[in-house]
């Protein structure tokens, strides 16, 4: 596991959440979404971090969440305030749709209004499904 799973892993406390992060470690799925975030041009800060963990949480645990609440379990994990949370995965999303490419961004999103970058939780599904579909670039 890399450094920022092994801190998320020893700063968890709730039992469930602990047992995801360490399932969620798989690296094949860790260069999926790398590879994906360097095609959306995400900045590498801490809402990046975010939007990798709720992808991973929603990835696996689909049943349980959608796009909205894992963006609290996340906070929850980390002990973060939900809104603190929240305002550095939108920073992510912002800096990312100002840098977009248009082709990458309706190859992932589909058509969209370009006007307006995605909400987070439309975000993150979207970036679920892209993976899951398994499309190759």
């Amino acid at each position: 596991m890399n450094m920022f799973y092994a801190k998320l892993v020893e700063r968890l406390e709730d039992k469930k959440i602990r047992a995801m992060a360490i399932k969620i470690g798989d690296t094949d799925f860790d260069e999926k979404i790398t590879g994906l975030f360097y095609r959306l041009n995400l900045p590498l800060n801490e809402g990046t971090a975010y939007i990798s963990m709720a992808i991973k949480i929603l990835n696996e645990e689909a049943k349980y969440y959608d796009g909205n609440s894992v963006i609290y379990v996340v906070a929850r994990a980390l002990k973060e305030s939900a809104k603190n949370v929240n305002m550095c995965i939108t920073h992510s999303i912002e800096t990312a749709w100002l840098r977009m490419d248009i082709d990458v961004m309706t190859k992932i999103f589909g058509t969209c209004k370009w006007n307006k970058a995605p909400s987070n939780p439309e975000f993150i599904t979207a970036c679920v499904k892209f993976i899951q579909t398994g499309v190759k670039w």
